[in-house]
């Protein structure tokens, strides 16, 4: 028997921090069943088991079905299906108006610079401002409802961008389509940890991370034919349709997959019928919604401030994803104004970026788990977040060749 631990959210399926310190006097079972993976056994994760006597509502064994880490394999791959779809939608939409640039400035008789490219990139500050709230509402109130509200939001603002009457209102409504296309991107992350052990993360983890790296690839290559054949509206108007659809099958077939959650409305379904209100469940968040609020506000800029790590990591991300943008939003005028090539051959000239996120995926889902077995056994079993190491010769590569 073991007590549950703290872990931090990518690990553990908490969207955007620290899951909550468990009462003491609470013991838990380890999914200790040690499955095999490459010459050894590896502990899973702790999970809370029933027990009526001292008021704990958990699972009712390590095979519950109801467990989203015991889903059927159908359940979890049409679960991960729709998130990774909605994965490449949703950064589809930062880029996909790119190689259009120019059509869109004249169209909307704008003849700042400046504007055009904030019009592209209005769309990540988008995701910078909805995971401040998105990540602490999918704790308190499941991964299903705020996927599937934020993801309509950001349906219903691509509408209104294929409808923008000048620069000013389309970058508003982009800004907003980002905060709702966010969502995913923040949560998805959160499902894979519902899903799936520590050990068993890395290819879950590369089909999401995948989805978002492929997006705003695809999104330019797609938008300059677009562009050249049909107008810059039909960029926006594909993707409402794309993102009509995919929204409306996962309203309709995602599955709730927040732990914590499933066990709050267990909690309240057996107060009822047993009329006990001494139950509850050892998950259950210490702290009132408010306050989950605010710690979420605040944790991205205490650890900025006090972890190293982090703050190296961010910045090491905030640098790729810039170097990303900034040829989002040049490609198309050296290649269209100085080389004069057509928006949808500047498109092509992304295909780079795209191999390049493929290779990488390959490499991810073949080697990461293992190293992670590796290390923890190397560590008593214990998890130090050791996936970090294989970024070190990759951001070397995109710094070097980026000078070049």
């Amino acid at each position: 028997m073991a007590k549950c631990e703290h872990e931090t959210l990518a690990e553990d399926g908490q969207a955007g921090h620290t899951a909550p310190s468990l009462r003491s006097v609470v013991e838990m079972h380890d999914r200790a069943d040690e499955v095999s993976i490459a010459s050894g056994p590896v502990m899973h994760d702790s999970i809370p088991l029933m027990d009526l006597s001292r008021g704990v509502i958990g699972w009712e064994s390590k095979e519950d079905v109801l467990n989203p880490r015991n889903w059927r394999t159908k359940d979890r791959r049409t679960l991960m299906l729709l998130m990774s779809i909605i994965a490449t939608i949703s950064p589809m939409a930062s880029s996909l108006c790119a190689p259009g640039i120019a059509d869109t400035m004249a169209d909307l008789h704008e003849p700042s610079r400046v504007l055009g490219s904030l019009m592209i990139t209005i769309f990540v500050l988008g995701y910078a401002v909805g995971p401040l709230f998105l990540a602490p509402l999918s704790e308190m109130y499941g991964r299903y409802p705020v996927v599937v509200i934020s993801t309509w939001f950001f349906t219903v603002w691509l509408l209104g961008c294929s409808f923008a009457p000048s620069m000013s209102s389309l970058i508003v409504m982009r800004f907003l389509a980002g905060v709702g296309g966010s969502g995913i991107i923040t949560i998805s992350p959160a499902i894979v940890g519902d899903l799936y052990p520590v050990e068993r993360r890395a290819f879950g983890s590369a089909i999401i991370i995948g989805s978002q790296s492929t997006g705003p690839i695809i999104g330019p290559i797609a938008g300059g034919f677009i562009t050249q054949y049909l107008g810059w509206r039909w960029s926006y108007w594909i993707l409402v349709i794309c993102a009509s659809a995919i929204t409306g099958l996962t309203t309709v077939f995602m599955k709730e997959s927040n732990a914590v959650v499933l066990l709050e409305k267990k909690v309240k379904r057996l107060r009822k019928v047993l009329g006990r209100n001494d139950l509850y469940s050892p998950l259950q968040p210490q702290m009132s919604p408010l306050e989950l609020v605010q710690r979420s506000l605040l944790r991205p800029l205490k650890l900025l401030v006090k972890s190293p790590i982090v703050l190296l990591m961010s910045v090491f991300v905030a640098t790729a994803y810039a170097l990303l943008y900034l040829m989002f939003t040049t490609i198309p005028t050296v290649f269209e104004d100085t080389y004069g090539w057509s928006a949808q051959l500047a498109g092509l000239a992304y295909l780079g970026l795209g191999i390049g996120t493929f290779i990488a995926l390959i490499v991810l889902m073949k080697f990461n788990d293992a190293q992670v077995v590796k290390l923890m056994r190397q560590n008593n079993m214990i998890f130090e977040r050791e996936r970090a190491a294989d970024t070190d010769i990759e951001a070397l590569i995109a710094r070097l060749t980026f000078v070049s």
